[in-house]
């Protein structure tokens, strides 16, 4: 009752539920809680595969990562079965 009753206290003072659950874990989670959110890219590259990647990577990294992609996507591609 007492880590709610603070939570409660915490909101009343206008923290956002981020904020808190970062102030109750402690002073390294409050900071990474405080942190804007990145914005990522989603390959999906099979039925069952999805990669992602974060945005505002240099061109150069992102011509690598896109190739890196790519290829595994050639590796996971399922095999057509023959008819007959």
């Amino acid at each position: 009752m007492v880590r709610l009753e603070r939570i409660k206290r915490l909101q009343a003072d206008g923290h956002a539920l981020l904020e808190i659950g970062g102030i109750l874990s402690g002073p390294a989670a409050a900071k990474s809680a405080m942190e804007p959110p990145m914005a990522w890219w989603q390959h999906g590259i099979a039925d069952d595969v999805i990669v992602r990647m974060r945005d505002g990577a240099s061109p150069w990294r992102t011509k690598q990562l896109r190739a890196a992609v790519e290829e595994s996507a050639r590796r996971v591609k399922p095999e057509k079965k023959a008819k007959g």
